[in-house]
């Protein structure tokens, strides 16, 4: 089994008691740490967590695959990241291979954008558009986004 896991932009502290019970049953945490940079706290916290199952995985290992890959066939393995993990090409691929390899997986995000239905295909929808804020954006996806999503917003630049 092969988790996907986005810690948002908060990091471990942003995340929910369901992302740590799977992080908590993983066998092994690869955490990757070229998207973007990990903070010592953060890294120090998910250690503590996962007890010895961790390891910062370089660039080099999660574009090769197969060490992620093997481990998943036989154990449960989460590859960590900020934010929305399918943001990486990289770790669509790897979500492809794994299941090209009949390796099952899924992911656990906690990014804003995942919860605004429709968001991965604004680009489609919208061209090259380009919101000033948010408030601009509420009004064009308003129909799509609901209420307690777009609320916050208003006021707000």
């Amino acid at each position: 089994m092969l988790w996907f896991i986005g810690l948002g932009i908060a990091g471990i502290d942003g995340v929910g008691q369901d992302t740590i019970k799977i992080l908590k049953k993983a066998d092994l945490v690869f955490f990757e740490n070229f998207t973007s940079p990990i903070p010592k706290s953060d890294q120090s916290k998910i250690k503590k967590l996962v007890k010895s199952r961790f390891r910062v995985a370089p660039r080099w290992l999660v574009e090769d695959g197969k060490t992620i890959l093997a481990e998943a066939k036989k154990k449960t393995v989460v590859l960590l990241a900020y934010g929305d993990p399918y943001i990486a090409t990289t770790h669509i691929e790897l979500r492809t291979r794994a299941e090209t390899e009949k390796i099952k997986s899924q992911d656990d995000t906690c990014s804003v954008c995942n919860t605004i239905p429709c968001w991965r295909v604004r680009t489609t929808i919208l061209q090259n558009w380009t919101p000033r804020h948010c408030n601009e954006r509420a009004k064009v996806l308003e129909h799509r986004i609901p209420y307690h999503i777009r609320e916050p917003c208003k006021g707000h630049t």
